[in-house]
């Protein structure tokens, strides 16, 4: 009898401790669970806001806090479709950013700061995954000499991982466009070239003194990264810098930079 019990009460035992080691793995796997549904949803919303027929709504945004001075006999920028559902959810939400052949396919927000969306995605939902993002300095309509956009580099693929395969030769020869997109005009850029930064000793500058600057700024990007392009730099380009973490030394970032073509290769919506 006595047998019978402590076997019974080894079975309860070893019950209970299969339970709190259940409610120990879900305690650590919920929040990672969370996160990837969260990720998981925004993906296939994106894939459904890119099936959305490029038109543009009759429903117009005031863009004359960013664009100064805009001539009257220019109509009112509308907004493209894809974009309404978005902005339903988010009004930060100003863009999009893809490279074709990889999963950077996202919708770009901008906030008061470069902190916000490190944690929160683009339907504005708490998230490690983040959002891709503009940084706080830089006009929205990507008007300035150099638009700074960031990215978490996830181990997943996912955002802006699949910038670090620039640093391959194939990989910066096969991907040479980057296609940016305002709320009703799409840009075409140019890859020019890839390096690895020490984010502790060096940053990125939105500002210059004047387009003399800004022409050496960009000359030296050019001249430091690891694979050469040919491609010619005027004083009135404009360029983008996509940022993202790099493994290479503590606080590395890997840089992208590409220069917007000229408005033959863009795309008005």
């Amino acid at each position: 009898m006595k047998s019978s019990n402590h076997l019974k009460s080894s079975y309860f035992i070893a019950f209970l401790l299969i339970i709190c080691g259940f409610c120990i793995i879900l305690f650590y796997l919920a929040p990672s669970l969370k996160n990837f549904l969260l990720y998981k949803s925004q993906e296939q919303l994106c894939v459904n806001l890119n099936n959305i027929p490029n038109s543009s709504s009759s429903n117009t945004i005031d863009f004359s806090n960013d664009i100064p001075d805009i001539s009257k006999e220019y109509p009112t920028p509308t907004i493209q479709d894809k974009f309404l559902p978005l902005l339903e959810l988010n009004k930060e939400v100003i863009g999009w950013i893809t490279i074709d052949g990889t999963p950077i396919d996202y919708p770009l927000v901008q906030h008061s700061d470069n902190q916000y969306y490190l944690t929160h995605n683009s339907k504005d939902d708490d998230s490690i995954y983040g959002s891709i993002y503009i940084d706080h300095r830089n006009n929205k309509d990507l008007s300035d000499q150099n638009t700074l956009i960031y990215g978490h580099n996830m181990n997943n693929g996912s955002m802006f991982h699949a910038l670090v395969n620039y640093k391959k030769q194939d990989f910066f020869d096969t991907h040479p466009y980057i296609f940016v997109s305002t709320l009703s005009e799409t840009f075409t850029y140019e890859v020019f070239s890839v390096y690895i930064v020490n984010a502790d000793t060096e940053t990125i500058g939105v500002y210059y003194k004047d387009n003399a600057d800004f022409l050496d700024y960009i000359s030296n990007c050019h001249s430091r990264s690891l694979f050469k392009k040919d491609i010619s730099f005027n004083e009135d380009d404009q360029i983008i810098s996509l940022v993202t973490c790099s493994y290479e030394l503590d606080n590395a970032r890997t840089v992208v930079q590409a220069k917007k073509l000229n408005n033959f290769f863009n795309e008005c919506i």
